[in-house]
């Protein structure tokens, strides 16, 4: 099986980061490639980044498409265009916010999102909206923590036994 990972925003070690990931947590037979969604914003934080990356995104969509992937997932909570990425797929293009909320409504009553930014709530409150889940959504809450920041922390060394 071949998995495309595309990064809506244009931060490169952002992707390398998701594909990394997924790679740990793959089957043996799944070829993940990543692919970043050059010229897009930095990050994607409401729904103004996502008309701007939404261009980007597509591209890389019919990229993935020509060169027979399998399914797509595109790495952004705010789902950006999925609609416009399933109708030029021809296999499954999974968001993160759908995945995410459809899982764990599967496996509680009730769930909350917490997001970066205030800007983002929104955006993910349509999404939630959208996808059936709103009486099971009890609120979506932002860190007011920037997301470019989030990717660049490094996990501490683990500290030695004594």
């Amino acid at each position: 099986m071949k998995l495309r990972i595309i990064n809506p925003n244009s931060a490169e070690a952002m992707t390398r980061k998701i594909v990394a990931s997924d790679r740990a947590v793959a089957a043996a037979h799944v070829v993940i490639e990543g692919r970043t969604a050059h010229g897009a914003p930095a990050s994607i934080e409401g729904h103004f980044d996502e008309v701007m990356c939404t261009p980007h995104l597509l591209r890389e969509v019919t990229a993935a498409e020509a060169e027979k992937a399998d399914a797509i997932v595109v790495a952004c909570f705010d789902d950006p265009a999925i609609g416009a990425c399933r109708e030029i797929a021809s296999g499954p293009v999974i968001g993160l916010c759908e995945a995410g909320i459809k899982a764990a409504s599967m496996v509680a009553t009730s769930f909350s999102i917490v997001t970066t930014l205030p800007r983002s709530v929104p955006a993910i409150e349509d999404l939630v909206r959208r996808y059936g889940l709103e009486d099971q959504c009890r609120r979506v809450r932002a860190a007011a923590l920037p997301p470019c920041r989030c990717w660049r922390w490094k996990t501490p060394a683990p500290t030695p036994a004594r």
